[in-house]
This record gives C-alpha cells, structure tokens and sequence, in this order.
C-alpha cells in the first residue's frame, strides 16, 4: 500500500481531530471526521477552505506560523 495511503487510513481511524494544510496560504488539504465533527462542518465543505477562516484574529495563525518556522512544531 503506497505511503499516501496508509497515512489517510491512519488519519481516518485516529481518535483525534487532525488537519493538514498548506503553509503557504493555509489551503486545507485533508481533515478527519473527528475535525469535522469538532468544528460542526462537514469534511467535503472544510477541504479547500482556509485555516483563516477558524481563527478569531489572523494574528494567531502567523504567530503559529512563526513558532513552526522557529521550533519545527506546534503543539496544542
């Protein structure tokens, strides 16, 4: 089974909310049910939409940014 493959399965089964998106714009790429159910959208509307979109003030997504350039993760 290719890599792509058995992440998405890994990501399907998981018991908590995962998000992949793209750092450049914050394009999100995948989600899982458990993020979906979370923010009460359904996968096929989270997918394509913006990260932005979630947060209260744009400032906390490029201090997160920052952090992940800095640190190499983000945690909580």
């Amino acid at each position: 089974m290719p890599r792509d493959e058995v992440l998405r399965a890994l990501a399907e089964v998981s018991p908590i909310p995962l998000l992949i998106s793209r750092q450049r714009d914050g394009e999100i790429l995948y989600c899982n049910e458990k993020t979906a159910t979370l923010v009460g959208v359904p996968v096929h509307e989270l997918v394509g939409r913006h990260t932005l979109d979630f947060y209260d003030a744009a400032t906390e997504r490029a201090s997160m940014m920052t952090e992940l350039r800095d640190k190499g993760r983000v945690r909580d």
